[in-house]
């Protein structure tokens, strides 16, 4: 390992804090991908970077520099210095960090781009975004507008796109429009990000895991006060929503509506074997609770069939 690298640092860095890998990766990364970072096996992103920084309490500026390619020989001219940004950014002074880094692009050759030059990108696209959002918290939504679409220019041209950052921008950019009274570019933009969150099913999964927990305590109001609360459509009208929400119909012994959505779920594409299963007992149990024995024979025998059909 090239003395003094990226991986040597981060090793050193952990050492003096005399903390394990396991303690430093946390829950970001695994302990044998931050091994690999130390040995030189691998090259953290911007978002790695910034964890680890945060869990060494160093600089990100103290890791960032040393991100060039070790095994390229380079002309030192080709490497931009972008500390000066970095300290900015690091300091919450994006407005700072913007015009630093614009200085730095006017003088780069963009048939000739130097090394690091997805970092100084990333940080042209992040500052743009923090701009334009201090502009809309000003309610000065031109310029917070303007910021925001100037952002696009360099996401295109970092690798370290973040969706979450993504979104956000996008639902920034929503709202800034529907203050301009510009409903279709609004509309546009919203499509946009409804697209990408059907792409981050785990952010999905968090609410719904929160839900089963709730369910377990036997905190009903709590599990629905935290459905309650979700607007977003496309989540609102995925499978697992309407699961949690039927399930809260018959925890609330309003059985005929616990009857009507788990009617509409039981043939989705998507159900499981199991899912399924637990479906028809859930609305045999709420025609028995309403006193309709024939409904609920008949789907207390679906649970039968199914059972054997499993085994």
């Amino acid at each position: 390992m090239k003395e003094n690298s990226l991986g040597e640092r981060l090793k050193q860095a952990r050492i003096e804090k005399k903390m394990t890998q396991k303690e430093v990766a946390g829950d970001f990364i695994t302990r044998n991908m931050l091994s690999q970072i130390e040995n030189g096996l691998a090259t953290p992103s911007i978002k790695t970077i910034e964890h680890l920084a945060k869990a060494l309490n160093k600089p990100i500026a103290y890791f960032m520099e040393t991100l060039v390619d070790e095994n390229m020989s380079f002309n030192e001219n080709n490497v931009i210095d972008i500390d000066e940004a970095l300290v900015f950014f690091e300091s919450k002074d994006y407005l700072e960090c913007k015009n630093t880094v614009d200085k730095i692009i006017e003088r780069i050759d963009e048939n000739n781009l130097p090394i690091n030059s997805r970092e100084l990108f990333y940080l042209a696209w992040r500052c743009n975004i923090e701009v334009g959002l201090k502009f809309f918290l000003d309610k000065d939504y031109i310029n917070a507008k303007q910021f925001l679409i100037d952002s696009f220019i360099y996401e295109k041209k970092t690798p370290y796109c973040d969706l979450n950052i993504k979104m956000n921008e996008l639902l920034l950019l929503t709202k800034i429009c529907i203050y301009l009274n510009q409903m279709e570019e609004a509309k546009s933009y919203f499509s946009e990000y409804e697209k990408l969150y059907s792409e981050l099913n785990y952010q999905n999964d968090s609410i719904f895991v929160k839900c089963e927990l709730l369910l377990k305590d036997k905190k009903i109001d709590e599990c629905k006060e935290l459905l309650d609360k979700e607007t977003t459509p496309a989540l609102k009208s995925s499978f697992r929503y309407l699961y949690f929400l039927s399930v809260l119909y018959f925890e609330n012994k309003e059985y005929e509506n616990a009857i009507e959505t788990f009617n509409k779920l039981i043939e989705c594409s998507e159900i499981t074997l199991q899912i399924r299963n637990d479906i028809n007992k859930y609305i045999a149990e709420c025609y028995s609770k309403t006193g309709n024995y024939e409904k609920a024979y008949e789907f207390m025998k679906k649970v039968v069939n199914l059972n054997n059909l499993a085994h």
